[in-house]
C-alpha cells in the first residue's frame, strides 16, 4: 500500500539552509517531494512547507524526528496532505 502525502512546516531564521538540510534528509530516506514553500513569517523569520510521500520503509515520524533536532528550527507541525492550511 501508497503511503499517504505528509507536509512539515516550521519556521526558520535561515531559510536557505534549513532547506537544503532538510531536502538532504528526503532525498537520503527516497522520500518523493511534492512541493515546497518559502514565506515571510513574523520577526525576520521565514514559514517553510514541504508536501512529500513517505517511500520505502522509512516513516514520516522518522523524518519528523531528524528534522526537529535541527537546530534554529521551530514551531515544527506535521501531518497529512488534508491537514495542511
Amino acid at each position: 500500500m501508497e503511503a499517504d502525502s505528509q507536509f512539515i512546516r516550521f519556521t526558520s531564521c535561515d531559510p536557505l539552509n534549513h532547506l537544503a538540510r532538510v531536502l538532504g534528509i528526503v532525498q537520503r530516506m527516497g522520500f518523493l517531494l511534492q512541493s515546497m514553500s518559502v514565506r515571510p513569517a513574523a520577526q525576520e523569520r521565514s514559514s517553510v512547507v514541504l508536501l512529500y510521500r513517505p517511500v520505502g520503509t522509512l516513516t514520516a515520524d522518522t523524518f519528523v524526528a531528524r528534522v526537529s533536532v535541527l537546530p534554529g528550527i521551530e514551531d515544527l507541525s506535521h501531518g497529512s496532505e488534508s491537514e495542511v492550511c
